[in-house]
């Protein structure tokens, strides 16, 4: 292959790599994304309400599904549509804060808990169990 074959192809390479770099940015708010975003506002919603009133426990939630389904990327933008929503209103009396934590691979219950106690700088010593 000459010398001005291998620049026409890197610049095809160039091109087709850019277009895959755009496309990664798009989100499609799908039915299951809207679903999945409400559902995730009336959790953290009821939290304010709940501390308003008292109640300590708190509810949270998990999303769980296969490799490669969109969970990451549905719940960054679901933070991120409720943190504009939150700041556009005035925030929220126990703040609007959203803890995200991914846990690679097949997790057990405990793996998973150490993942979210490392998220909250909790070193390993200090954990129990």
């Amino acid at each position: 292959m000459s010398f001005e074959q291998d620049i026409v192809k890197n610049e095809e390479l160039r091109k087709n790599v850019g277009l895959q770099a755009e496309l990664e940015k798009s989100f499609f708010e799908t039915a299951p994304y809207l679903s999945f975003r409400d559902r995730l506002q009336a959790v953290i919603e009821a939290r304010d309400q709940r501390l308003k009133i008292g109640l300590l426990e708190q509810k949270g939630g998990a999303l769980i599904g296969p490799s490669g389904a969109g969970k990451s990327r549905m719940v960054e933008n679901a933070i991120a549509d409720f943190h504009r929503v939150a700041e556009a209103t005035g925030g929220r009396e126990f703040g609007h804060q959203i803890v995200s934590v991914i846990v690679p691979g097949p997790a057990t219950p405990k793996e998973t808990a150490a993942e979210i106690l490392k998220i909250f700088g909790i070193p390993p010593e200090e954990r129990k169990g």
